[in-house]
């Protein structure tokens, strides 16, 4: 008798997830193309609940037409493995593709492709999310698309 409630509340809880505008989008390469900047929420996310001193410099993914990719200041909580900070930053170089709404990067002098960062949007401008850490925190870096 449970299996019907449960199956009710699994598509109410699938209907409130989907019901916003925002989805993990299949974009074109040239679409996606551009130069995306951290945005002031996830500055002020790095601030006060990562603990990166006040002045975040400008943090930057630009993804070039020719596949190449170049990342200015990417927070290092992005890069460990569970999100933690040292309240660094690093610059990496490197080449992109999509693979569903995921932006896989193969970075130079690295093994294989890193597929953390999701591509969003119904339409372009798009932005990228990066997850930190376990995704089960919900903790994420926003970039949106500045060029």
């Amino acid at each position: 008798m449970r299996r019907p409630l449960l199956v009710v509340a699994v598509f109410v809880a699938a209907s409130s997830v989907c019901a916003c505008d925002e989805t993990p989008t299949h974009p074109a390469m040239r679409d996606a193309a551009g130069t995306y900047r951290l945005t002031m929420g996830s500055e002020n996310f790095l601030e006060y609940r990562k603990h990166y001193a006040s002045h975040i410099p400008v943090c930057e993914i630009e993804l070039h037409p020719d596949s190449t990719v170049e990342i200015r200041n990417l927070p290092d909580c992005a890069v460990s493995d569970r999100g933690k900070p040292n309240g660094k930053y690093v610059d990496r170089r490197g080449r992109w593709d999509l693979a569903g709404g995921l932006l896989g990067i193969q970075y130079e002098g690295g093994a294989g492709t890193d597929y953390g960062i999701e591509i969003w949007g119904a339409k372009p401008p798009y932005h990228l999310e990066i997850t930190l850490g376990d995704g089960d925190n919900h903790e994420t870096l926003r970039y949106d698309r500045v060029r």
